[in-house]
């Protein structure tokens, strides 16, 4: 059977798993019942930091990007951002997101160096998310610090790596590493890549604080954004399209004795459509904004 196959099996198991779980353990009509009734003002609050996030995590690209082409505006790399986040969130293991390199090609920017913009992207999100779970889960925090420094040497790793494939290049039979080269970001729009997506992902987390307040958990902050985060790594590992079912039961599992469960269910919910939702319907008007130009 091909490894496609299967993930996509493993994808299809997990799904009817959470199902099951959430039937047997939630009355599904209490559960609507709290969602019809959240504040949607705290709701609007939430949607608007999300997007606030997604600007700063656009703003991040950015800094990237413009050591290549200065000249693409932030509205374009906006309209990029949401939907190869949006169609990495239906693609196992975020591997979508690699389709934003067809949208920079135009702007002069070869494919090879927007995925490489796309890789410490990604190592920036890492390390974010593992600075703020290591701040305030403390239950997790040893373990959790060791994935930080193991993050922060594959920064290293990859900031080194166009220096050692030089140096590999001079051995005889490595000589046709010549031809490869690396593009070599620049330490300070690096430090600045890392600083703006610590901004994002307090954004983010906050946005799901709030979402939690509006159907009445009033939980302490770091109890909420811990769960989260690590629900996010949870999700990352499992290779699962956005997540879907095992950051939610993740969450839904950290946080059971902090509420009842439907209304626990209910701000998961709420959550997932602040951020996810939220990230598909930025993504897809994007999507018709640029096919219309």
């Amino acid at each position: 059977m091909e490894k496609k196959h299967l993930g996509f099996i493993a994808i299809i198991v997990i799904l009817a798993v959470v199902l099951y779980f959430a039937s047997q353990y939630i009355d599904l009509t209490q559960t609507m019942d709290v969602l019809l009734k959240a504040n949607l003002f705290l709701l609007g609050a939430a949607l608007v930091l999300e997007t606030v996030s997604m600007a700063l995590k656009t703003l991040k690209w950015k800094t990237l990007v413009a050591e290549i082409n200065p000249n693409i505006n932030f509205t374009e790399l906006f309209k990029i951002q949401s939907l190869g986040i949006a169609v990495s969130n239906i693609t196992p293991a975020r591997v979508g997101e690699a389709t934003k390199v067809f949208y920079l090609e135009k702007y002069g920017v070869k494919k090879r160096i927007t995925l490489l913009t796309i890789l410490w992207e990604h190592l920036f999100d890492i390390i974010a998310i593992l600075m703020f779970t290591t701040l305030v889960a403390s239950t997790y925090g040893s373990i959790l610090f060791g994935f930080l420094i193991l993050a922060l040497l594959l920064i290293v790793i990859a900031y080194k790596a166009d220096f050692v494939v030089k140096k590999l290049s001079h051995i005889k039979q490595l000589g046709f590493l010549s031809e490869f080269t690396l593009h070599t970001f620049k330490k300070k729009p690096l430090a600045t890549a890392l600083v703006i997506a610590l901004g994002a992902w307090l954004a983010e987390l906050t946005a799901v604080s709030l979402a939690f307040k509006a159907v009445g958990i009033d939980l302490p902050y770091t109890e909420v954004i811990g769960s989260y985060a690590i629900a996010i790594i949870i999700g990352l590992v499992s290779t699962v399209p956005g997540g879907l079912g095992s950051l939610d039961a993740t969450m839904f599992l950290l946080l059971k004795e902090s509420a009842p469960a439907a209304t626990l269910a209910a701000a998961v919910i709420a959550a997932r459509i602040v951020t996810i939702g939220w990230i598909y319907i930025l993504g897809g008007l994007s999507a018709l904004a640029m096919h219309k130009k």
